[in-house]
């Protein structure tokens, strides 16, 4: 069994005007905390990314449940993700648009990574258990999540600012 934290801050030129607004409060970096948990032995994992942190109107939580397969069962695995969306004063009405915009990015997120568990799925058996970087700063950076469509009237900024290294 292991459990993994991790934090990410979001470049909040990334998020657009509309979208910032309703998830980190001015002050704040737009931060998201994730929560993993790996049963390897059960072929399970349970992952939850929250905004809570970022201390915005509204959090946004996604919980993500991967379970294997077994052969009788066809192989791979099933995986179920549910999108939350809470208004921090529960008398507020949420920004019009937030809910099927976050659904989108979600959407193209689980297209990503099925795109790369699938990729995965082909390396040779030998190749796929991959140690851990005794320096993570020095390996490459995984590739960028496909861009969304802002839906909240301003153009969609690059995720990282010009230059940034990674």
């Amino acid at each position: 069994i292991e459990n993994w934290l991790l934090m990410t801050e979001i470049n909040k030129e990334a998020a657009g005007p509309g979208l910032l607004t309703s998830l980190c409060d001015i002050m704040s970096p737009l931060a998201f905390q994730e929560t993993w948990h790996v049963e390897m032995g059960a072929q399970l994992a349970e992952v939850e990314i929250t905004s809570a942190r970022s201390n915005g109107p509204v959090t946004v939580v996604i919980r993500v449940t991967i379970s294997g397969k077994s052969d009788s069962e066809g192989g791979g695995c099933e995986v179920d993700s549910r999108l939350y969306v809470v208004p921090r004063d529960r008398n507020e009405a949420m920004p019009v648009g937030l809910v099927e915009q976050l659904a989108e990015v979600l959407k193209k997120c689980c297209e990503a990574f099925r795109g790369i568990t699938l990729e995965a799925s082909k390396l040779p058996a030998s190749t796929q258990s991959v140690s851990w970087p005794s320096n993570p700063s020095a390996t490459a950076p995984p590739a960028p999540l496909p861009a969304v469509a802002n839906t909240f009237g301003a153009p969609a900024a690059p995720l990282r600012p010009a230059g940034a290294d990674t």
